[in-house]
């Protein structure tokens, strides 16, 4: 019986794991392949070989496939945070990054409630003080990465963000549930339920020469699951592409 109620492992390239009991890229106008020697992205091998299991594929064509298989717990969410490191290697290019699901997803109901990939940069984001349902004003940490008219994931909440102010507050549509201060906020993620795909792609994020961003993902395990080493199968795609003026 694997049983614990919070365990962290300590920082890899910005990561850490939580356990919490509460398309085809192609030459476009303005976008170049990028190769190896652009960009370096980095499985979390370290921290997770208890829990995760990676397949890359490498780098082909900008884009970096693998098919990563997360643990799930019952009753809990597991928070894997740095999955991957993805750092722009080269002198002078700024790099766009998204990701996306590769293949179809094989989803094995009665294992989890919902699986959550996105790409962050700097810290992680959370609430910072309590949200009620049926609230349309979060607030949050001032310094993040989201903007108007995206997605974000508050626990298993998707809501839309319509305004995005200086001081750390969004407007977004209402919350269906109560969050505590603390529950995370994660950018325009992929979003997978026990039922079907709601969400099969990040919104893009750009990042400079010397600069990197991080590959989080999130899953909830359901009441009812039995056995105890069970994981969820992600056929992953990252791309990578030159931003060119």
């Amino acid at each position: 019986m694997f049983a614990f109620s919070l365990m962290m492992i300590g920082p890899f390239l910005g990561s850490q794991f939580v356990l919490d009991e509460s398309a085809q890229f192609g030459n476009v106008a303005g976008l170049r392949t990028v190769t190896s020697a652009d960009v370096q992205i980095l499985p979390n091998l370290q921290n997770f070989d208890l829990y995760v299991s990676f397949d890359p594929q490498g780098l082909e064509k900008g884009v970096f496939d693998d098919t990563v298989s997360l643990s799930i717990f019952q009753r809990q969410k597991a928070s894997y945070s740095g999955l991957y490191s993805i750092y722009n290697t080269s002198s002078d290019k700024s790099l766009e990054v998204n990701l996306e699901l590769s293949d179809v997803m094989d989803i094995k109901q009665g294992s989890f409630a919902m699986v959550a990939l996105a790409l962050r940069t700097g810290n992680a984001v959370s609430l910072s003080a309590d949200a009620q349902q049926g609230d349309t004003v979060i607030t949050i940490d001032p310094v993040h990465m989201i903007v108007k008219d995206s997605d974000v994931l508050i626990g298993q909440d998707k809501v839309r963000v319509v305004a995005v102010s200086t001081e750390g507050r969004l407007v977004v549509t209402p919350l269906s549930k109560d969050y505590a201060k603390g529950t995370e906020v994660v950018y325009s993620p992929i979003m997978v339920s026990d039922t079907k795909i709601v969400i099969p792609t990040t919104s893009s994020v750009m990042i400079a020469p010397g600069e990197s961003v991080f590959v989080d993902a999130f899953v909830w395990g359901v009441d009812s699951l039995v056995k105890q080493d069970q994981f969820v199968t992600v056929p992953l795609s990252i791309t990578v592409k030159e931003v060119t003026p």
